[in-house]
């Protein structure tokens, strides 16, 4: 994990997203953490079904 070898590097430069949104949960801001939480799922979904439609495309290529 990144934070055990660099401990968050210099001034939180390794720091990850969910590690971010994490630590933000945990000092109470819980309004920033939720919405944050909320567009990374976004984010990754959105990823998602567009790696998926890429896949399920090839696949009907090689068909």
């Amino acid at each position: 994990m990144i934070s055990n070898m660099t401990e968050g590097g210099p001034a939180y430069a390794t720091q990850t997203l969910s590690v971010y949104i994490f630590n933000k949960g945990n000092s109470l801001n819980l309004s920033y953490a939720a919405t944050m939480s909320i567009m990374l799922t976004l984010l990754l979904a959105a990823v998602a079904v567009l790696y998926l439609r890429n896949i399920f495309r090839n696949q009907e290529d090689k068909a």
